[in-house]
């Protein structure tokens, strides 16, 4: 375990063990549970006389279980250490992992080094940087691995499907082998696969050569980018005229609104200049807002289906009362939601005239607040921040969320002043007279 290539290990950040730690405690606690024992603190040990009842739950620098739990095992730490006997699953988050005991049920492991030599009555999960199965590991049902560097050289009695940069395989498997390698698989002698063998690498095994036996059929599939040279481009130039497409509709959109409704568009750019964390707060309010509409427009659309059917029975009292409820609850959500996500995709532009706003402002002294070159440059400039992978996607929500916000802080302040805007006037602009003094 200890003797690895440390440079290519890829040790994955601590947080992230955290992440998936809490994921897998959310998954585990809908299952129905004896009991749960919960452990935490630095260095937590189970000894080889601690015989645990229900679940355990344990958190630390170092878990260490030698005694025997009757449930699952859920452990988060540095490093996760399993001797006993766990006569559930094992889910693990941690740096390093070592197996050496007996489960009953599967392993799924989330770690960035992990070696089994024990028994595994089910199948295994990992996720991560290294795994070793040693030659004493025996897994009952199958092997799904995702990571850098694979060693497998125990017995699976089911199938196994592994992706990584390199495989190494010398071990018995009674069932399938799938193989995706970017560097190199190596399979030698004792390795015997009962099954078929398909797998993906730079360079043709020489099975034979190698004293390896394969019962089934060997299938190698070429090697290839994900998409050729002409089909990248054809896929960049339709991705590139879909990004125009889409500025070019939200560029008109824009060009309506302020045709439309000036005064509330005047009075939400202002209130996001002027009130932005206040925006972002009631953009918040708006999407949860919508979000459980949305959750209750489902469950009324699916208590309208129970009510259609309960109605033909006997129990046609209850029908009748889910189809009234159902009734009266899918307009409502269907207009709550249809109107949250016109706000939210309007919403986004008042970002946009904020940022071309700026941008003009570095050129021109006064330049206009709401105008058609202000949401064109806004646009174009944020469509630049919507391109980047999971970051556009969250850069795109707060966007819309924070100017749904200030949109709906404009209406309420024009509604509450009879529709008159509170915004400051744009002096620059021709025809705007200066704001008067209140006489007292």
């Amino acid at each position: 375990m200890r003797h690895v290539d440390k440079i290519r290990s890829r040790r994955l950040p601590g947080y992230l063990y955290a992440v998936v730690a809490t994921l897998l405690c959310l998954a585990t606690a809908i299952m129905p549970a004896q009991a749960a024992n919960f452990l935490k603190g630095n260095h937590v040990h189970l000894t080889s006389l601690h015989r645990i009842d229900g679940d355990v739950y344990a958190a630390g620098e170092t878990v260490t279980v030698d005694g025997s739990i009757d449930g699952d095992l859920l452990a988060a730490g540095g490093s996760v250490t399993c001797a006993g006997e766990i006569t559930g699953s094992e889910n693990v988050a941690a740096g390093d992992f070592s197996h050496t005991g007996r489960v009953d049920g599967s392993i799924r492991v989330f770690c960035s080094e992990a070696e089994i030599e024990g028994y595994v009555g089910r199948s295994v999960l990992f996720v991560g940087s290294i795994l070793k199965v040693g030659q004493a590991a025996i897994i009952r049902k199958d092997i799904n691995a995702y990571g850098y560097r694979v060693d497998l050289a125990g017995t699976v009695m089911g199938n196994v499907k592994i992706k990584a940069e390199r495989i190494k395989i010398s071990g018995q498997i009674d069932g399938d082998v799938v193989l995706d390698a970017d560097e190199s698989i190596v399979i030698r002698a004792p390795a015997v696969i009962r099954g078929n063998l398909t797998y993906s690498s730079a360079e043709e095994l020489d099975l034979e050569a190698a004293g390896v036996t394969v019962l089934g059929e060997v299938t190698r599939l070429e090697p290839k980018d994900e998409v050729d040279a002409a089909d990248q481009e054809a896929e960049e130039l339709t991705d590139t005229v879909l990004r125009f497409s889409r500025l070019f509709a939200a560029f008109l959109f824009g060009l309506i609104l302020i045709w439309l409704c000036p005064t509330y568009l005047q009075e939400a750019f202002t209130q996001l200049r002027r009130r932005f964390m206040v925006s972002v707060a009631t953009g918040l309010l708006a999407a949860a807002a919508v979000v459980m509409s949305a959750a209750v427009l489902l469950v009324a659309i699916i208590l309208s289906v129970v009510g259609l059917i309960m109605s033909s029975g006997d129990q046609a009292a209850g029908g009748a009362v889910l189809l009234i409820f159902s009734t009266l609850m899918v307009p409502i959500t269907s207009f709550t939601v249809v109107t949250g996500g016109v706000l939210f995709y309007a919403g986004k532009l008042l970002p946009a005239f904020l940022v071309g706003y700026g941008l003009i402002r570095i050129f021109k002294h006064q330049p206009r607040q709401l105008g058609k070159w202000q949401l064109l440059i806004g646009l174009a400039f944020m469509s630049g921040f919507f391109a980047i992978p999971l970051v556009g996607l969250l850069f795109y929500l707060a966007a819309g969320i924070i100017g749904a916000g200030a949109i709906i802080l404009g209406i309420k302040n024009c509604h509450r002043n009879g529709t008159k805007s509170l915004a400051v006037p744009d002096l620059s602009q021709p025809g705007n007279p200066p704001p008067s003094t209140p006489k007292e």
